[in-house]
């Protein structure tokens, strides 16, 4: 249906990128723990580095899926074989990107979704991790109850910190440039991340 326009490479996107967050981000806490013991703490400054790294590589490497996903949900005809656009599957979507913009069109706008989900990657696990010390008892267990609530309010405050990035990363995205297939010219709104936010601001206001 229309209001599940992606899902499927909504689906392949969020369980690629979280997957491969959550394995970075171990890694580099193991490696920045002291002596390499993976069961010492970490500072707050470690964790939100080692989340923001975990974040911006997940990213890089998932960006064609989250591409191919905006690009379907913006899409107002059936996702099917008789779609004028041409985004008709995942692999005709790449296929029509990559004939139309190039390789790099598979990566607009991972720059800015960088920026945005490095430090909600990095804020997520700085707050989760503090707000789980401090409900943690004496033998340093915490309720699972708890513990959910710990990542719903990570999840709110790394979301806070960082919605005007996944905006701009949004707008980058669904913009083109070029020549399409249907022959008709498309020129870019934005030049850029910085460009993006300050014709948001002065257009639309703060």
């Amino acid at each position: 249906t229309a209001l599940l326009a992606g899902k499927c490479n909504n689906l392949y996107f969020h369980s690629t990128l979280i997957s491969i967050m959550q394995s970075s981000a171990e890694v580099i806490k193991a490696a920045s723990a002291k002596g390499g013991d993976a069961s010492s703490k970490l500072t707050p400054s470690q964790n939100l580095i080692a989340g923001s790294i975990a974040g911006v590589m997940s990213r890089s490497f998932t960006a064609p899926l989250d591409v191919t996903k905006i690009l379907f949900q913006m899409q107002t005809e059936a996702i099917d074989k008789t779609a004028k656009s041409g985004y008709n599957s995942f692999g005709g979507a790449l296929a029509r990107i990559f004939k139309e913009e190039g390789l790099h069109g598979l990566w607009k706008g991972n720059v800015v979704a960088c920026l945005r989900l490095g430090p909600y990657s990095g804020v997520k696990y700085l707050t989760f991790e503090s707000t789980k010390d401090y409900f943690a008892d004496q033998n340093g267990k915490i309720p699972e109850w708890k513990r959910a609530c710990c990542g719903a309010l990570a999840g709110c405050c790394a979301v806070l910190c960082t919605y005007p990035l996944d905006l701009v990363k949004t707008r980058l995205t669904i913009q083109k440039e070029g020549v399409g297939a249907d022959g008709v010219v498309y020129k870019k709104t934005y030049s850029g991340t910085w460009d993006c936010l300050s014709k948001v601001v002065r257009d639309e206001g703060p």
